[in-house]
């Protein structure tokens, strides 16, 4: 059982090399890896501890999962309370930070219900929980993959994706930051065309693609090199739209470059390929004190979009289940 548990492990591993290699973007990639991760793991414990599978098994399900839910709590909670207090001059509503607040909460209240009550319900709940930590994990190794194969080339088109503006005219900090990225990609591609994607927002006085071209001119980008795109409200609009703007340049087979924060870069280059718009996402730098609040309402996005893994993930338990 053990070395089939390694070699189990180890096709998974190349099977997820394999796939990576073919398209880096992939959901599936990070699932392939966390379970091979898992299933490397789950016969040194049985051999440490001197326990059958079923025992290892539950012990991941119950004990591992618990403490990867608790930084998944912990995330969600300081997701709303850093937005409460930093994101005032560029947001009004708030009531999204007080749900990521109260998301938090009641991860760990079921954390501890689970802990305490033995009902076969609470099993039920232990596994769905797993589900959202193996979701978790995959999207944290996904990221990090198309992170660490990145490299930067030659582009014919630099798309910025707009973020929030400070007292509606301002370019906030963030997209200070991508829009500081697209001018180092323009200086080593002087001929590109920059399209400053981002629409107005109800609190914002001037679109963010007006604010983002008032920026690039200031900092010495010539003003006929920059295309606005400014009726978009969301990452996908920034993309569909933007393709657009693409389709009028009318340059044969591009290379296109979409910039935007490190965090936000992976879901920013699933949404182009449903766009059909291929490609490099190159992400800006993030303050460290805003990775934790970005990083979970990043996955939180990932994870609603990745809702058909659900019926895959309860139909392999089911079947495990019965055969332990």
């Amino acid at each position: 059982m053990i070395v089939a548990l390694f070699i189990l492990a180890l096709i998974l591993l190349i099977l997820t090399l394999v796939l990576t290699s073919k398209d880096r973007t992939n959901y599936i990639n990070g699932i392939l890896l966390t379970f091979s991760i898992i299933l490397f793991i789950l016969p040194i414990y049985m051999q440490v501890n001197n326990i059958e599978l079923s025992s290892a098994i539950v012990y991941l399900v119950k004990d591992i999962s618990k403490y990867i839910t608790y930084v998944i709590a912990i995330l969600f909670m300081y997701n709303g309370v850093y937005n409460s207090f930093t994101k005032k001059k560029v947001r009004k509503n708030n009531i999204t930070d007080l749900l990521s607040f109260l998301a938090g909460i009641t991860f760990i209240m079921i954390i501890i219900l689970t802990d305490i009550r033995q009902e076969k319900i609470f099993f039920w709940i232990d596994v769905l929980i797993f589900y959202i930590d193996i979701m978790f994990i995959s999207y944290l190794l996904n990221s990090l993959i198309y992170r660490v194969t990145t490299r930067e080339g030659k582009y014919d088109i630099i798309i910025i994706l707009g973020a929030g503006l400070v007292e509606g005219i301002r370019p906030s900090r963030t997209l200070n930051k991508r829009l500081n990225k697209a001018i180092e990609l323009f200086n080593i591609n002087p001929e590109a065309i920059i399209i400053a994607s981002g629409g107005k927002g109800s609190n914002e006085k001037i679109s963010e693609a007006e604010a983002m071209k008032i920026y690039l001119i200031e900092k010495g980008i010539p003003e006929q090199s920059i295309i606005l795109e400014d009726k978009s409200t969301n990452t996908y609009e920034n993309l569909m739209f933007s393709k657009e703007k693409i389709k009028d340049i009318k340059k044969k087979d591009p290379q296109i470059a979409v910039v935007s924060s490190d965090f936000h870069i992976y879901r920013a280059v699933n949404y182009s390929k449903l766009s059909k718009l291929k490609v490099t996402g190159i992400g800006s730098k993030t303050v460290f004190y805003y990775r934790p609040a970005a990083f979970i309402r990043e996955f939180a996005a990932m994870f609603v979009k990745q809702k058909y893994w659900i019926v895959f993930y309860l139909i392999l338990v089911i079947f495990i289940y019965t055969i332990i």
